[in-house]
């Protein structure tokens, strides 16, 4: 390994020198260098599961320090590199700018390919089929020349090879109820029996993966990979050098990717119509010996019917869902326990389901052995695949939302949030069933962190309250023995370039309407004519209070957001900031963090109140009860790192660059006269600060 370390080393600091030499205008930070020597030191030893853990904040250049330091890491340990982003802005910027800069003008020699979900890709075999006229084409668009036409130009593009098929290559954005009719899932697919398995744009990506040294993913298909046990859509955990760029979302995509949900009416309606997939498969056979096959599939259906039915009758009887004068009612189960009766009614649909989907299975598994056995063509089958591989999709959503909403709890393990909500329309109602996990630490450490050659999290919002031990925690980082965490400086000059300012007020935000009140009252005197403003709240009410109450003159200058998409918004901003005119950009929490306002675009952010979380959901309600249960204080524990993290993304917003300038305005006492506001000041910048 020395000789490897030593070898490595070589590589980094000769393309470090080769990219400073050959890119115009590249600065030499010492923030980044320190990370690429970090990043060597604790992934290229003899240990395995090395994990290191960077906070480098916006201007740290950490996208080229691990591309430099990764690859020849990667390269030399011979395993793969898989950079994950949590965004497609970002994974889109790593293959199309900053992978082929680093070929370029590094010296380093290295192959990459981008992997996406089979969602992401067209299924040739369906697009044919939904635009030849035949018999058994699904004549889904017939009465709408629109998508007609526009399926007809899919198919032209792709045969003459001016797409790829890959959606977020496509010109413009393609409709869902168009794509919902051409992609594929692996349940509908029969792989290399396809007819048009050569010219697959999902199989030809795939097979880029398997020869590629550099893997560009995105934090759901990792998920995905390490859910069905890893190397299955990308190179296994153990064979592999992660990167996690914009690490702080991977707990949150953890507990969203394995949460599930089923609607009771939805699934009601899709089994009284199965039967015509069923009565399609048995048509391409046309054998006799078929027969005990479809029909011992059917009478499985018919007890999914009747379970179901009785699943459906049960849970409508229950009183606490039928609250009269209520479109919405909300019944969650405290610390995830559900009613024994319940529980026993959730696993007889468990059984019935899971009867039903081996059914399907054996259906499928016999199509495609019809297939490899010439005995039916192959177009045969990719006529009726997709709809029964629908069938076994939804089939095994059900059986797996009814065994974690029956299933009981780890005691050693934060408790799965379990609830129901009925929501009602005009004429009907429906009930869905939901559970999630309160926690992503148990599955990133069993299936991530313990069996992953080494990893690099990084991200500019890792600590909190000055400190790594809520995102620790969060990940499931904290029996990780070989694991490192660095924060990198800022190449900011804070101190000097910028301005933190709490006005006097007389009013909190717990003091809703006398606060909004304020914030419009000061508003005209915060604005500075001719420049850019970003006002930044915590909720669509206020924002909507203060937009429609400020003076005339100020509303001239607004763009709401939701009013606009944000490109459009954007370019409103931009043309107004060029025409030099006062603009004045008011939104919410995503602004606070996927918004990049360089230069003159933003000279001013107004935070009109603390941005802490509204622990309302089901998941919030659960896990506040778990904590508190463990003896420890969940608004210290979980609502204050929250918050803390908010707050520096929304402060974030000003200083983009090194040339950047500008003030941050904070309308919230509470930084003054709280115990945990110097602790939340303490984390943000080291800007100049006024406090009135």
């Amino acid at each position: 390994m020395v000789v490897i370390l030593e070898a490595v080393k070589k590589d980094v600091q000769q393309s470090y020198k080769n990219i400073s030499k050959n890119i115009s205008g590249f600065r030499n930070r010492y923030a980044q260098r320190a990370f690429i020597a970090e990043i060597v030191k604790s992934v290229c030893n003899d240990n395995k599961n090395n994990i290191l853990v960077a906070e480098g904040p916006t201007g740290t250049g950490k996208t080229l320090a691990y591309l430099l330091s990764c690859i020849p890491v990667a390269k030399a340990q011979n395993i793969k590199l898989v950079i994950s982003s949590a965004t497609v802005a970002l994974q889109t910027q790593l293959v199309e700018k900053d992978l082929p800069a680093v070929g370029q003008f590094s010296g380093l020699k290295f192959s990459t390919a981008i992997a996406k979900g089979r969602g992401r890709y067209l299924c040739p075999s369906l697009l044919h089929q939904h635009t030849t006229d035949t018999e058994q084409q699904i004549d889904a668009f017939a009465s709408d020349d629109y998508l007609t036409a526009t399926l007809k130009q899919l198919l032209k593009q792709f045969n003459n090879k001016e797409w790829n098929g890959d959606k977020d290559s496509w010109e413009s954005q393609i409709p869902d109820e168009i794509w919902s009719k051409i992609s594929n899932d692996r349940h509908g697919c029969i792989s290399s029996k396809c007819h048009y398995f050569r010219e697959c744009p999902y199989f030809n990506a795939k097979a880029k993966i398997e020869e590629a040294d550099v893997i560009v993913a995105n934090h759901d298909l990792v998920l995905s990979d390490l859910a069905l046990g890893g190397g299955i859509l990308i190179p296994a955990p153990e064979d592999t050098l992660y990167v996690f760029d914009e690490a702080h979302h991977l707990p949150d995509k953890t507990i969203s990717h394995a949460s599930t949900w089923i609607s009771v009416s939805g699934t009601s309606s899709w089994l009284d119509k199965s039967d015509t997939i069923l009565k399609q498969c048995e048509s391409i056979l046309q054998e006799t010996d078929t027969g005990k096959l479809f029909s011992s599939a059917d009478k499985t259906r018919e007890n999914m019917k009747t379970t179901m039915a009785e699943f459906s009758r049960f849970i409508n009887s229950m009183a606490e869902l039928n609250q009269p004068h209520q479109a919405e009612t909300t019944l969650r189960f405290p610390k995830g326990i559900v009613p024994a009766d319940l529980q026993t009614q959730t696993r007889e649909l468990l059984h019935a389901t899971q009867d039903l989907e081996k059914q399907f299975n054996k259906v499928k598994d016999r199509i495609t052995k019809a297939v490899t056995d010439n005995e039916i063509p192959s177009v045969a089958a990719e006529g009726v695949l997709p709809e029964l591989g629908a069938g076994i999709s939804r089939l095994s959503n059900v059986s797996d939302l009814c065994f974690h909403f029956s299933a009981a709890d780890d005691e050693n393990q934060p408790p799965t949030a379990r609830w129901l909500t009925n929501t009602s329309y005009r004429d009907s109602s429906d009930v869905r069933l939901f559970t999630s996990p309160i926690s992503a630490a148990n599955f990133l450490q069993q299936t991530l962190w313990q069996r992953c050659h080494g990893a690099v999290l990084t991200s500019a919002t890792l600590m909190t309250l000055g400190n790594f031990r809520y995102f620790q925690q969060r990940a499931g980082l904290e029996e990780s023995p070989h694991t490192r965490y660095i924060h990198l400086a800022s190449p900011f000059d804070f101190a000097n370039k910028s301005t933190l300012w709490i006005p006097k007020m007389k009013s909190e935000p717990q003091q809703a309407e006398a606060h909004t009140k304020e914030i419009i009252e000061m508003l005209p005197e915060l604005i500075t004519d001719n420049t850019g403003t970003l006002v930044l709240f915590s909720s669509r009410h206020q924002l909507t209070e203060v937009a429609e109450n400020v003076p005339y003159f100020i509303q001239d200058h607004l763009l709401i957001q939701g009013d606009y998409n944000i490109q459009t918004l954007l370019e409103k901003h931009k043309a107004r900031i060029e025409n030099n005119e006062t603009s004045i950009i008011m939104g919410l929490a995503s602004f606070a963090e996927g918004i990049d306002l360089p230069g003159e675009l933003c000279s001013h952010v107004i935070i009109a109140k603390l941005p802490f979380p509204v622990p309302d959901s089901p998941v919030d309600a659960t896990e506040r009860e778990y904590i508190e249960s463990q003896g420890h204080n969940h608004f210290k524990e979980i609502v204050l790192p929250q918050t803390c993290i908010r707050l520096i993304q929304a402060v974030g917003r000003l200083i983009r660059s090194e040339e950047d300038s500008g003030k941050v305005t904070i309308l919230d006492r509470r930084l003054v006269s709280k115990f945990y506001g110097k602790q939340l000041l303490d984390s943000l910048p080291d800007m100049r600060r006024v406090i009135e």
